[in-house]
Formats: structure tokens, C-alpha cells, sequence
């Protein structure tokens, strides 16, 4: 909450991704579902799915400013996944005395403070992951058939939040089968596949075919088979290490799965926490990836852990000095200690993304409207609609020379840009898209965080990098 407090007045994003998310938003409100690559308003691309941007589209369109509006449905998410993970420990067996502290442990994790006043649709997508898992483990209970419901139903709604999530029908259905109820295995996975791809085809013919033109282009991201053990597997090992919160539940849950391969069951937690855990290597072998994903990691581990102490497979003391410990660190890093490096610290540090940074920028180059920015948030606060939907898939369509990469080529061979908005970061970075501008633009102006680019004549153009 002192994050929050801090940093929400008179601030916006700290990440294009989060304008990236508020530009879908902002293209739903004012009638446009998913743009197509290349279009008369500008660039498209992205791989993201409609449930959370539909959502905060309701809120611009009800005036909701999109920043405050992003950051206030980012924090109900959190709640909502909170909520979900306590249901499934208590689905589970888990006390309710355990169960709640575990449950507010959403909040403890590094991930959660990077990402407060951003957002992103991980809590989401495992809210409605977890509700599924609830449901499915509450079936053993009676009301069989409406329980069975709201697994098909928590499915289908995290795939639409999240399109990787969707797998949570695979351990759900592997659990109903080792339990016996092999056709009721069948009838989930049935029910979630058909459900599932009757709503694709709505958003399909509602973006006016451009939803799977999208994901076609972006799911991926050139991600090859070799890419799981030379970008997944040693990203996921750093990010679990670098994060205390959800290294110590993920090693209580690999103890547990140690123990239940020796006794040779296989409950339906565990199987959960396993896909999990695969999945979100497969996503992080992907470029253009993040610590975010590992939010339904650290939300798995927990419930692996609550539900393993519950049977008592680990020794209390344990678990109670390993969170203890987390408690303390947690507490130093929220406090603002002489000498602890404090998110609100890191963040002063780095500098933020104000408002009014963006509001002079664009009252000092924006006025014609012959602009690009890289970052969809400075046209969105002026109330225009965003050229570039996403930077990083922009990027990737110069590199793999696609219509959308040619046309933009042609359009900055021409100068045709008065002004082009990039982050400093990415500025001094050797990316496709920044080598492309370096041929026709030159750094004029550095408004942190962001580097204001001018054209240069013809005559003059340079293929090396600029100084602001």
C-alpha cells in the first residue's frame, strides 16, 4: 500500500507492457477489437487475450482515466487471486487458520512489487485456474455435476485471460481419471474444447477476423525447440532464485513431490503445481517474457506447501522458521531502512514515468499529429489513439521483414514521422527497430525516460547510433 500511495499520484506505467495492455483496452472503447497487423490506423500484433483488456475497456469507457483504471482492476485481481488460492486449500483440507495466512502470501512475493502499479493478467488467469482446481477437488463431496461446471466454466475463463492457462483441464482431468471417474476426464476435456473454441470463434468474428491473424504472428515470438533449455530452463531457475517468496514454497513443493513419487499418488495439487511448472518454462523460452509469469508458480507452490503441512509430510518447525524468515525480509524491504535497497528506493532511483513528463513532451513535439511513439500511453493520456500497439512485436516484424516491418521501413525511409517517441533504455540498445531509425532519425532531446528523435535530411542520414 505505500507503493501504491507513492507512486500512483500524478504517475503513469513504468513499462510499455502495461500501455501495451491499456492501448487494447483503449482500441476496445472506442470500437475497435484487436486491429490488424497493418491497418489505416497503424501497427497491430499481439498475443495477449481479450477477458482482462475487455474489462478495463469497460472502465474507459465509463471515463475512468485508463491509468487509474489499469491499476485499480490490477489490484482486484490480486484480491481475486487470493481468494481462489484460499478456496483450493480449503477445497483441499487445509485448515482455515493455514489457509489464510498462506492465501495472503499473494501479496509477499517481489513479482507483486514490481507489478502494482502496472498491469498484467497472471492473477487473473490463476484465479481462474485455482477456481477450477476448487471445484475439481470438491467433486470427491457431492454437487458433482455443478462443481464439474465450474471447472469447464474456470477453464475456459483463464484461457481467455491468459491462453497458456487453459492446460489446468490437463492435470483436472488426469485427477478425475486416477480417482476412477474416467468418463468424467473425457467429459471435461470435451466440455472445455468445445467451449473453449465456440468462444474463439465469437472473438474471432468479433475483431472482423483479425484475432487469430494476431496470435498466428506473435504466439511464438521465433521460439524454437532448442530455446526450453537455452533460455526456459536457466530463466526459470534465476527468476525462482532471485525471489525468495517463491523459491521457498517451490522447494516445499518439490519435497513433496518427492515423497508422493515414493508412496505413488499422484493428488491433484501436485499435478497442478507439475503442469505449472512446465508450462511456464515453455513461456519463458519465448522472448519477450517476464518474472510475471511466474505469479501461478509461486500461487501453485503455496497450495502444494499449505496442503503438504496440513498432512503433516513436512515438519512444522521447518515451514515456520522458513516463513518467519520470509516475514522479516519482507518487512525490512517494505521499511524504509538506512541501507535496504526498498522497492519505492529502486524505484526513486531509476526514476519513474510521470505524467507530467509525458504531457510536456507531447506539447513540445506532438502538436501536428505526424508522430510515433513507441509507447502507447503518451498518445493514449493525450486522447489519441495509439500508431504502435506493442514495441516489442513492432520490433520483431522489422527483424523478420513483414508487410507491417516493410511498411514502417518505407514510412521512416520518408521521413514521413515529424517526431518519433523511444525509451532511453531501448535508444542504446542494438535492436531491429532502433537500427531502422538510426538510418533516417537522429536523438534531438532526452525526457526520461524517454529519447525524442528528429529526422535528419537525406543527405545526412547515418546508420550509427545517435547521442541525445
Amino acid at each position: 500500500m505505500r507503493l501504491l500511495a507513492w507512486y500512483w499520484p500524478g504517475s503513469v506505467f513504468g513499462s510499455a507492457t502495461s500501455g501495451t495492455w491499456t492501448a487494447l483496452a483503449w482500441d476496445v472503447a472506442h470500437g475497435d477489437f484487436y486491429r490488424p497487423l497493418l491497418g489505416p490506423a497503424g501497427y497491430g500484433g499481439t498475443r495477449y487475450m481479450p477477458l482482462l483488456f475487455l474489462i478495463h475497456a469497460a472502465l474507459i469507457r465509463a471515463h475512468v482515466d485508463p491509468v487509474y483504471g489499469a491499476v485499480a482492476v490490477m489490484q482486484a485481481t490480486v484480491v481475486a487471486a487470493a481468494a481462489a488460492l484460499y478456496a483450493a486449500m480449503r477445497a483441499a483440507g487445509v485448515p482455515a487458520r493455514l489457509a489464510l495466512p498462506f492465501a495472503c502470501t499473494t501479496w509477499a512475493t517481489i513479482a507483486y512489487q514490481e507489478y502494482a502499479t502496472e498491469i498484467r493478467a497472471d492473477y487473473l488467469a490463476a484465479a481462474f485456474a485455482l477456481t477450477a482446481v476448487a471445484a475439481s477437488m470438491r467433486t470427491a463431496r457431492g454437487a458433482r455435476s455443478k462443481s464439474d461446471a465450474i471447472a469447464i466454466a474456470g477453464c475456459v475463463l483463464a484461457g481467455l485471460t491468459k491462453l497458456t492457462t487453459i492446460v489446468v483441464i490437463v492435470p483436472i482431468a488426469v485427477s478425475l481419471a486416477l480417482g476412477g471417474r474416467r468418463r468424467a476426464a473425457r467429459s471435461a476435456l470435451v466440455g472445455v474444447a468445445v467451449c473453449f473454441g465456440a468462444v474463439a470463434v465469437v472473438v474471432q468474428l468479433l475483431s472482423s477476423g483479425h484475432f487469430l491473424e494476431n496470435l498466428r504472428a506473435t504466439l511464438t515470438a521465433g521460439m524454437t525447440t532448442a530455446d526450453l533449455w537455452r533460455r526456459g530452463i536457466p530463466i526459470f531457475a534465476d527468476y525462482l532464485v532471485t525471489d525468495p517468496f517463491v523459491v521457498v514454497p517451490f522447494a516445499f513443493a518439490v519435497w513433496s513431490a518427492i515423497g508422493a513419487l515414493r508412496r505413488r499418488e499422484w493428488p491433484l495439487p501436485l499435478l497442478y503445481w507439475v503442469t505449472v511448472a512446465v508450462v511456464t518454462i515453455v513461456i519463458l523460452a519465448s522472448r519477450g517474457t517476464a518474472t510475471n509469469h511466474m505469479v501461478e508458480v509461486h500461487l501453485a507452490s503455496t497450495l502444494v506447501a499449505a496442503v503438504a503441512l496440513t498432512r503433516l509430510e513436512h515438519e512444522p518447525r521447518l515451514a515456520s522458521a522458513a516463513y518467519l524468515a520470509l516475514a522479516a525480509v519482507m518487512a525490512a524491504w517494505s521499511w524504509p531502512a538506512p541501507g535496504m535497497p526498498t522497492t519505492i528506493a529502486r524505484l526513486k532511483a531509476r526514476g519513474v514515468n510521470r505524467r507530467a513528463t509525458v504531457a510536456a513532451l507531447r506539447a513540445e513535439y506532438g502538436g501536428t499529429g505526424r508522430y510515433l511513439s513507441l509507447d502507447p500511453i503518451v498518445p493514449i493520456l493525450s486522447g489519441e489513439r495509439p500508431r504502435a500497439i506493442d514495441a516489442f512485436y513492432l520490433d520483431l516484424f522489422v527483424e523478420g521483414d513483414t508487410p507491417a516491418g516493410r511498411d514502417l521501413g518505407q514510412r521512416v525511409g520518408r521521413r514521413e514521422f515529424d517526431f518519433i517517441f523511444v525509451s532511453d533504455a531501448d535508444w542504446q540498445r542494438n535492436l531491429p527497430v532502433m537500427r531502422l531509425f538510426r538510418t533516417a532519425y537522429v536523438a534531438a532531446a532526452a525526457r526520461h525516460p524517454y529519447v525524442v528523435l528528429v529526422p535528419t535530411p537525406p543527405s545526412a542520414a547515418t546508420s550509427g547510433p545517435s547521442d541525445p
